[in-house]
């Protein structure tokens, strides 16, 4: 017989879920929606008060639960176009939770505040501590599994008039495109990202000036609609923002770019 403290418990879960799936996210380069974290962590922590409240149960009906809470968490947290997108960033969840998981248990088992698969007892300023120790490892971990730092996505502001049309990028050595008058890079992006009426781009009725810009790729040539927006500000994770130069492309064909807005040049990151 035990007690289970509903809101410790939540709280615990809570904070390792968020960094879990944080930590994820940056591994596995996705963008990074605040809030779908937020309700993703909360999903989680919801879950571990349910399955308490079942306890005990046998591992061959606990472990099937484990693994659909999983891939539901990883679905709320973060979009995907594909099933192997999904079971990839699983996998990668459960191998992070299973460090932060790990480091959590090794500290209170010495303690002596974890048995039985049960804590004990938890103070506020222990778990702010073991909260710090777990986000420093989980660095760690994320830094070691890539050896080296490579930009696969970045957010970025786009000022069409005074407003920003914030987007998410997907960065693509193999957009080298140029607009033909000033030669800036193009930031492509899908036209159901943009305001009415540049989502259908036409001559007649937009409220910047259009050009054509030409594209080439492996299926054929043609030409997309841009404009030369009055700002760009790329805002890289951990890094300090910088404002560039570039054209903007409307893509009205492509739905998305593996679950990003758009594709950034290469150029413009380095």
């Amino acid at each position: 017989m035990f007690i289970i403290y509903a809101d410790i418990l939540l709280l615990i879960n809570f904070v390792l879920d968020f960094l879990c799936l944080f930590i994820s996210g940056r591994l596995l380069s996705k963008g990074f929606k605040t809030l779908r974290i937020v309700l993703a962590s909360l999903f989680g922590a919801g879950y571990t008060l349910f399955y308490y409240a079942l306890y005990p149960v046998e591992w061959y009906f606990s472990l099937p639960l484990h693994i659909i809470a999983a891939y539901l968490t990883c679905l709320i947290a973060f979009k995907t176009n594909s099933i192997k997108d999904i079971t990839k960033t699983v996998v990668v969840f459960i191998l992070t939770s299973a460090l932060l998981g790990g480091l959590l248990n090794a500290v209170y088992g010495i303690s002596g505040r974890f048995a039985d698969g049960i804590y004990t007892e938890i103070s506020a300023s222990s778990l702010l501590i073991i909260s710090i120790l777990s986000t420093v490892i989980a660095l760690g971990y994320s830094l070691l599994c890539k050896k080296k730092a490579v930009i696969k996505s970045m957010r970025a502001d786009i000022y069409i008039n005074n407003e920003p049309l914030k987007v998410n990028l997907l960065v693509d050595s193999g957009n080298m495109l140029t607009e033909p008058f000033t030669s800036l890079p193009v930031i492509i992006i899908r036209s159901n990202m943009m305001p009415s009426p540049l989502d259908n781009p036409s001559l007649d009725n937009s409220p910047v000036p259009l050009r054509l810009i030409p594209v080439k790729t492996s299926s054929g040539s043609g030409m997309l609609f841009g404009f030369i927006p009055k700002k760009v500000v790329l805002r890289p994770f951990f890094q300090k923002e910088k404002t560039v130069e570039a054209a903007v492309a409307i893509d009205t064909k492509t739905v998305d770019f593996a679950t990003y807005d758009g594709l950034l040049p290469h150029s413009l990151v380095v």
